[in-house]
């Protein structure tokens, strides 16, 4: 696998390594609200910063050691960037092993979500607005088909790329105006629709001087040229809010006292509309005091920027108990392909970050560009290649699902075979043994007490009488070591329970010879089952810690250990009962998933007929339209090997 290293990252690792160095590794320490930014590689880094010695105990120090032990690295041939050949790359197609990844990244990292915590945050209000696409970008979406048609054919021009082509497609779910600067501000589109909203909650917030955050990563006042955000500023100012209300971060360049003072103004609501990139209003911006909206314009790469935008708004210290989030999508562009995306990494991310049992498996979420299928299904038009999409990202998400309930059946049964049912039947046999040998121990027990402090001995062994307390002694260890390694022996009696001896393996001594010791137990005459002490014979002969006490103490506890075994039997009971349960309960969304697989593969095979139609009716030779080929998750719900972008379907 290629890598590469910044500055800033090295001399952050060396900081870390010095600080173990001299002994203050405890206090490095890293606070961060999004870990894994784009694909679960980073957990790598974060091992190498908070971690190494646990890479090394692992003998996974080195990245191609670590990435082969919980990914799969596939040779995949790829256009170059160039547009003009193709190359070889190696690339993460999926990671597995995940429970144990997670476990070791826990060993030094917590994670606490939302879900956790209850902080005092408003409730946040997720709104699509759906703007249908313009005919000026319908006619821009058909170029950028024709283009990506052109670069897999290998006769791109001007060394067009994929990447290119997806940029351009962002560009023009905005505005064409962004491709093609002698057309006019496009009209009826997006940030038409975006100005009217932002218009109407500066309204309705007026008598609190609500503010409102509107984010655009892809035109900016920094390229010099018109852009997206110098657009809305004429648009809102058109709609009647006053040009010194209206702010974009980029106003203020990167002078840190200036920003502070353009952000105050946003917290004390001068400013009520301020316009930025993620990077120059997501992490550090906090201007939350009157925010009442947030306005997604585009949509980012990366689920962390989503995370970042959201975090503006939904945050402690607003004074509105409810927020709303917007995000805008121009049907018939990239827009949908984008979030579709990144909710794809977010649920995989969030899945994985999770309190909850996660998947063994997943296919890595690393992809920055469009793929040919997804660029036929914006191109075509086509509803059916539309829903195929959907349908394959549901079913992989489901199928996830089904995956990790199976496992969890699988685990529930090994846990019944292995632990709740032997714990079931030891539990039920000590209750049944207390409960059959209760009157005799309870009157052992009650001549316990009476004869408490007292020089009564009722000890014989081997039929002999004790004379005393230290002649009973005596007599017992005598004899528990006389009896020879083998079958359980009775030796006398106790309190008119027998007195019976086992010997143990206790430890090897040199030279390679076992050592044995004995045990003693109480029994009721008759029976076969006793009562065990857990310690060896004491080899005291006075004092508080003789055998006399040892065996006063198997009949003090067995007498009075009746309720506790009834309650420890029922709730090992209860245990093996639940847990039958688990595993005889089906997954709940099989109906559901069944659904979604005969959907898709209904319209896999229209796709399908369609294609053959048009190929019998030019020779053979692919059209514009798309042909759908068989779905890598169709057959048996079960993650294929290709990326969810890249489903095996083209132009």
């Amino acid at each position: 696998m290629a890598s590469s290293k910044s500055n800033r990252s090295e001399s952050l690792l060396d900081k870390c390594s010095y600080l173990r160095e001299i002994g203050r590794g405890r206090n490095i320490v890293f606070a961060m609200g999004t870990p894994v930014t784009n694909t679960m590689g980073e957990l790598y880094n974060m091992q190498r910063y908070l971690a190494p010695e646990l890479l090394e105990r692992q003998g996974l120090s080195s990245f191609p050691a670590w990435a082969f032990t919980f990914g799969t690295i596939e040779d995949s041939m790829e256009i170059k960037p160039e547009g003009n050949g193709f190359q070889l790359k190696q690339r993460f197609t999926k990671f597995h092993n995940l429970p144990e990844l997670m476990s070791a990244y826990r060993s030094f990292a917590d994670i606490v979500t939302q879900e956790d915590v209850n902080l005092k945050v408003p409730d946040c209000e997720e709104i699509h607005v759906t703007v249908p696409a313009t005919p000026e970008q319908v006619e821009e979406v058909k170029k950028l088909g024709i283009r990506g048609e052109r670069v897999r054919a290998g006769n791109a021009d001007d060394n067009d790329n994929l990447l290119a082509i997806t940029g351009d497609g962002m560009k023009v779910a905005l505005d064409p105006k962004l491709l093609h600067p002698e057309l006019e501000p496009l009209e009826g589109g997006k940030c038409d629709a975006c100005a009217q909203e932002v218009f109407k909650i500066w309204k309705e917030t007026a008598d609190m001087r609500g503010a409102q955050l509107v984010f655009c990563d892809r035109s900016t006042p920094a390229s010099g040229n018109w852009n997206i955000q110098d657009d809305m500023r004429r648009r809102l100012i058109e709609a009647g809010i006053p040009s010194e209300q209206i702010a974009c971060v980029s106003d203020v360049g990167d002078n840190p006292e200036k920003k502070e003072t353009l952000f105050e103004k946003v917290r004390e609501g001068e400013v009520r509309v301020l316009m930025g990139s993620t990077s120059k209003l997501g992490t550090g911006t906090n201007v939350q005091t009157r925010l009442a909206a947030i306005h997604n314009l585009d949509c980012p790469w990366r689920p962390s920027d989503f995370e970042q935008r959201l975090g503006r708004v939904k945050r402690q210290g607003n004074l509105f108990d409810r927020v709303k989030d917007y995000k805008y999508v121009a049907q018939g562009t990239f827009d949908s392909f984008l979030y579709s995306t990144v909710e794809h990494k977010q649920r995989f991310i969030g899945q994985v970050f999770s309190n909850k049992p996660s998947v063994r498996s997943m296919d890595d979420i690393d992809e920055t560009r469009i793929s040919y299928s997804d660029l036929a299904a914006v191109a075509s038009g086509n509803p059916d290649i539309k829903r195929i999409q959907e349908l394959r990202s549901e079913i992989m998400s489901q199928s996830m699902l089904r995956q990790s309930h199976a496992e969890t059946v699988a685990n529930m049964r090994h846990q019944i075979e292995s632990r709740y049912e032997p714990s079931a039947r030891v539990n039920r046999r000590i209750f049944e043994l207390l409960e059959r040998d209760h009157d005799a121990l309870d009157r052992a027990n009650r001549q316990r007490e009476l004869e408490k402090g007292s020089d009564i001995v009722r000890v014989s062994v081997n039929g002999v009488s004790a004379q005393n307390r230290t002649n009973a002694i005596e007599m017992i260890q005598s004899a528990a070591h006389d009896c020879p390694i083998g079958p359980i022996r009775a030796i006398g009696e106790f309190r008119g329970l027998e007195v019976v001896v086992k010997k143990e393996q206790t430890l090897q001594e040199r030279g390679g010879s076992f050592r044995y010791d004995p045990f003693i137990g109480l029994r009721v005459k008759g029976e076969t089952e006793a009562h065990w002490s857990r310690h060896m014979l004491p080899s005291a002969t006075s004092g508080s810690h003789t055998v006399l006490q040892q065996m006063d103490g198997i009949v003090e506890k067995e007498a009075s250990g009746l309720d506790q075994a009834r309650a420890l039997m029922e709730r090992a009971a209860k245990q093996l009962e639940d847990a039958t349960k688990i595993v005889g309960e089906p997954w709940d969304g099989e109906e559901n998933f069944e659904k979604l697989r005969a959907e898709l593969a209904e319209l896999e095979q229209k796709e399908l007929e369609k294609g053959q139609v048009e190929s019998d009716g030019d020779d053979g030779q692919d059209e514009e339209g798309p042909s759908i080929s068989a779905s890598p998750v169709s057959d048996g719900g079960q993650d294929g090997d290709e990326h969810p972008h890249t489903n095996g379907h083209g132009i």
